[in-house]
C-alpha cells in the first residue's frame, strides 16, 4: 500500500466497505488479526490499530477468547470512495 493515507486507516476503509457490501450481520464475527494480517500482508499491529478505530467507531465489539464481533453496520460505503480510489 504506498498512498499518503497511514495503512491502518486505509485498512480501516478497506473492512467497512467489506463489512458494508458482503453481508456481514449484526453478531457476526470478523476474520482474525492474524487472518486478516495474512491476507492483506500488513503487520498485526497495523491490523489492530485498524480494527481498534472499528471499536472505536462503534462498528464491532472485541470478545476475548471469541474474536471481533459486528455490532452495527456501516453507513454507507459512500465515504469510503475516496479511499479505495487511492490503490
Amino acid at each position: 500500500m504506498s498512498s499518503p493515507i497511514p495503512c491502518h486507516a486505509q485498512l480501516q476503509g478497506i473492512l467497512e466497505l467489506h463489512l458494508y457490501a458482503d453481508g456481514y450481520r449484526i453478531g457476526d464475527l470478523l476474520p482474525s488479526e492474524m487472518q486478516l494480517a495474512s491476507r492483506f500482508n500488513l503487520s498485526r499491529a497495523t491490523v489492530r490499530r485498524a480494527v481498534d478505530a472499528l471499536v472505536a467507531a462503534g462498528l464491532v465489539r472485541r470478545h476475548r477468547g471469541v474474536r471481533t464481533v459486528l455490532i452495527r453496520q456501516p453507513s454507507s460505503p459512500g465515504r469510503l470512495d475516496g479511499l479505495m480510489q487511492s490503490f
